[in-house]
């Protein structure tokens, strides 16, 4: 079991601000792969998310990308005026709406994929091929971890920087 000491968190290792960071000029450096394909990061996000299956609705998207429903919604609103995004009222009930991926949304979700990849590749080229499939394995114990420890909290969310 690890175990943390105040002396292993300095500002420099504390594992919260290295997680932070990497998100941090991930994002910067996915938006400006990104811009090559017409799309922002949300976007593409967005799409794959939906796409996947990891959401389903707009409120699990806000969720997911920590966005108000505010946020949540200019960003649909978007997508679906690009015709990337539908909305589907269920059929069951009413009161909810699905989002699906179009035609046109898989296509710009597809373009998007291989800028993504490239930049992820050339991050990790440091590491072989064993070092990043525990870096992924790592990353999937940790969120679980994570996820099993905050449950079904409501946590703050933030404006879509868009």
């Amino acid at each position: 079991m690890a175990d943390f000491r105040i002396d292993d968190c300095t500002s420099q290792r504390a594992p919260g601000r290295l997680i932070r960071r990497i998100d941090k000029l991930m994002r910067a450096l996915t938006e400006e792969r990104l811009s090559t394909v017409g799309i922002t990061y949300s976007q593409w996000a967005t799409l794959k998310l939906v796409r996947d299956g990891v959401v389903a609705t707009a409120g699990e998207l806000g969720r997911e990308l920590g966005y108000t429903s505010g946020a949540t919604t200019r960003l649909l609103d978007g997508l679906e005026q690009r015709g990337c995004i539908e909305r589907v009222r269920s059929v069951a009930d009413r009161r909810v709406v699905r989002l699906s991926v179009t035609a046109a949304g898989e296509e710009l979700a597809q373009r998007g994929m291989q800028p993504v990849l490239d930049l992820w590749n050339e991050m990790v080229a440091d590491l072989d091929q064993a070092e990043a499939n525990l870096f992924i394995e790592t990353l999937l114990k940790l969120v679980g971890a994570i996820e099993a420890k905050v449950g079904q909290r409501e946590l703050p969310v933030a404006e879509a920087a868009e």
